[in-house]
């Protein structure tokens, strides 16, 4: 747990409606890595989101798991 800090994730950067596009402008890699690893990065972009995303919050997998993107890191 001590190392997830020094992993990146994927973040939101923006408040994202439910039904808008991920994109470049409202989706980050940063660090913590509490969320998402960022090889789905490219996954996500252009898909629509399946829910409200508060801005500064970490993408999860349920996200993945709604938009059915195969988790090939078996999270």
């Amino acid at each position: 747990m001590k190392n997830k800090i020094f992993k990146r994730s994927i973040y939101s950067i923006k408040n994202i409606k439910k039904g808008e596009k991920f994109s470049k402008i409202n989706i980050r890699s940063i660090r913590p890595g509490f969320g998402i690893s960022p090889l789905y990065y490219f996954k996500l972009i252009g898909k629509k989101s399946p829910m409200n995303i508060q801005k500064f919050s970490p993408i999860k997998i349920k996200i993945l798991k709604k938009l059915k993107v195969k988790n090939f890191l078996n999270l």
